[in-house]
């Protein structure tokens, strides 16, 4: 299985999934990006102008022996 790494961080891995084909790269993390979102007066406010961080993720293969930058 796959793992992932964001921003450098490799103190934190994560389980995640991908595929690349001739003009697509997919990556899905198991990650919940909702806890970026901090909490304003005891509630987590999303809206459609919600901004998330932009991050590098590094993946790393054991089974096929391939690392992605």
């Amino acid at each position: 299985m796959p793992v992932c790494y964001f921003n450098q961080d490799y103190e934190n891995k994560y389980r995640c999934e991908y595929s690349i084909t001739n003009d697509d790269f997919n990556v899905e993390v198991e990650y919940d990006i909702h806890d970026e979102i901090p909490y304003i007066d005891g509630v987590k406010c999303f809206t459609i102008n919600t901004e998330y961080d932009n991050r590098d993720i590094l993946i790393i293969d054991y089974d096929n022996k391939k690392i992605i930058f």
